[in-house]
């Protein structure tokens, strides 16, 4: 059933890689090929981009693709160098802000295919960097992580505020004060990689995410890994960091009148009402109780639509932003499908694999593409704040990860 858009994406992937130096204006040139998630002849997405690399990756492994997956682990390596963090994308416009820090999971999962540890040895201090990155920068008084930015106020105050206000179909900002106010927090709210989202309403500097917080987690329980591996004596030290950051996501972020965990405001004292496939990520790695996992696990009827699992719960009135009900993401049906596997609900995580891939499938049959995000009741693609454009990327990395787990 799956075989045609399986040989498509084989045969598609190379158009999506350039090489280091062949990059169109306003992107940063790279030491090795990358890949763009969406194809040449797109408006868009012809950069290197973060977190989308990590979910890309996932068919690249299946399909034998490994060289490739080094190339862009180490373009990102190279970008921590310089930036001391790895940027949004390698856009210009976008060096002013990370997304969620997957690289530990990248290097991660090219290094148990490849088993190079001089690789992994090199790797490691870059590693060690970008986290201290985010213990550094976005750190926060309740001892856990939010979403920041390092724009200049030209740039704050410019046309990242214009686009906001457009695309959340907002009333232009009047005074200066009011228009850096925004700009941060949707900058911070840009490098959760949800941008933008319900979830927190409208405040991102506000929130330390519970998503955030479990990439940081895994962070730390990779680098012990990383850590027994390269003998380096830092193991205890990593599962020590890791184990007090499980304690204060479940302190913080468990709200137990509702049965999941929620973003948590920590200006306030006081957590988001927004339930979401982030409040998936502690089962997704491990930390929720059986008891906790059962209780959220009860909530997922409030994400599930006909055609995918939306970002969101719909709120009321709905808000129109993109990473909310009803938008179907791919990396969110990999974060759905990992935390049901993990808590052994093996018959709901096989009907939400089919549910996406039967949509991917169907969409492909139409149009000849895969595309960015699809819609949980309609089964269009599409919505939100802008058309979904053409893509392979994440989309199609993650149809091959469940394609092999489909039947």
């Amino acid at each position: 059933m799956y075989d045609a858009v399986l040989k498509y994406i084989h045969k598609t992937w190379p158009r999506h890689i350039r090489q280091g130096d062949d990059v169109p204006n306003g992107t940063s040139p790279l030491p090795y090929p990358f890949t763009t998630p969406s194809p040449p002849e797109s408006y868009t997405f012809q950069a290197l981009f973060y977190w989308d690399s990590f979910y890309t990756h996932l068919g690249y492994l299946k399909q034998g693709m490994i060289e490739q997956v080094l190339n862009d682990v180490n373009n990102h390596l190279y970008l921590v160098d310089i930036y001391g963090f790895v940027p949004c994308s390698t856009y210009q416009v976008d060096n002013n802000r990370s997304q969620h820090p997957y690289l530990s999971a990248d290097v991660r999962q090219a290094f148990e295919y490849t088993g190079d540890t001089t690789w992994l040895a090199a790797a490691f201090p870059r590693l060690e960097r970008e986290y201290d990155f985010w213990q550094q920068q976005r750190n926060t008084v309740c001892g856990l992580n939010r979403g920041g930015h390092n724009a200049t106020d030209p740039e704050a105050l410019g046309a990242f505020v214009e686009q906001v206000c457009k695309r959340l179909a907002r009333t232009t900002c009047t005074t200066d004060e009011e228009r850096s106010a925004l700009a941060g927090h949707h900058y911070a709210e840009a490098e959760s990689g949800w941008d933008f989202t319900p979830r927190f309403n409208a405040r991102g500097l506000d929130f330390v995410p519970v998503d955030l917080n479990m990439q940081l987690y895994n962070y730390e329980k990779n680098m012990a890994y990383f850590s027994r591996i390269l003998e380096n004596t830092q193991t205890k030290i990593w599962e020590e960091r890791a184990a007090t950051r499980a304690e204060r996501i479940q302190a913080l972020c468990w709200n137990e009148e509702r049965g999941c965990f929620l973003d948590y405001d920590y200006v306030n004292r006081s957590q988001s009402s927004v339930f979401s496939v982030a409040s998936l990520t502690p089962l997704q790695f491990g930390i929720a109780s059986k008891e906790q996992a059962e209780r959220t696990i009860a909530l997922l009827p409030l994400l599930e639509g006909e055609h995918g699992v939306a970002a969101t719960e719909c709120c009321d009135p709905p808000t129109g932003h993109q990473w909310a009900w009803p938008s179907v993401w791919p990396p969110l049906q990999y974060i759905t499908n990992a935390a049901l596997t993990r808590y052994d609900f093996r018959e709901d995580a096989q009907r939400l694999r089919k549910k996406y891939l039967n949509t991917c499938v169907r969409h492909f049959q139409e149009t000849g593409q895969l595309w960015e995000k699809y819609d949980a009741e309609t089964g269009e693609h599409g919505g939100g704040e802008y058309t979904a454009p053409p893509m392979m990327g994440w989309t199609a990395g993650v149809f091959v990860h469940f394609a092999q787990r489909a039947e």
